[in-house]
């Protein structure tokens, strides 16, 4: 981010110079959503397969800790169970949220870039390439669900609910 800030701002530095330094920023971000999109489709049906089992495993864990007496021991196997499940899905949520926000604001760091001092040429790459990134980089599970931190926090909330929904038909 800071590279696409910084361009123009330096006075040492041409205008042609600057502008590919901007071609250069757009083919690395060109790079990075090439990844994006391969990871998209070889990671998105295993996260949401994923998603699904992490629901169901935490609402059967805390069902079976309501159903039968547990000892101590049994407990903290059940609770560390329980931890391992949660974060496995989390650092998932976590660094694709990330990725999400970051490009987010990849619009505002060209932005901040000295562009109104620099040639039309220049100018018209930036506001076009700024046209086409404006669009939200979300990771999909199963192409269905995003891949974010709200997304971890639903899960969670599900398998509250889930069981909750259990205690009631018990």
């Amino acid at each position: 981010m800071e590279r696409v800030e910084n361009i123009g701002w330096d006075p040492k530095k041409s205008q042609e110079e600057n502008y590919n330094e901007l071609v250069n920023c757009i083919e690395d971000h060109r790079i990075v959503m090439n990844v994006f999109e391969i990871l998209q489709g070889t990671t998105g049906y295993a996260i949401f397969v994923q998603f699904a089992s992490t629901a169901l495993v935490l609402t059967l864990e805390a069902l079976h800790t309501i159903i039968y007496d547990l000892t101590f021991t049994e407990f903290l196997l059940v609770l560390f169970y329980f931890l391992d499940s949660t974060l496995q899905i989390l650092p998932a949520c976590y660094y694709s949220n990330k990725f999400m926000v970051l490009t987010d604001q990849f619009v505002t760091s060209i932005f901040s870039s000295n562009f109104p001092d620099q040639s039309q040429k220049f100018k018209k790459t930036a506001i076009i390439f700024m046209q086409m990134i404006q669009k939200s980089c979300v990771v999909l599970a199963g192409k269905i669900i995003p891949v974010t931190l709200a997304t971890f926090m639903s899960i969670l909330k599900l398998s509250y609910s889930m069981l909750t929904l259990a205690r009631q038909l018990r």
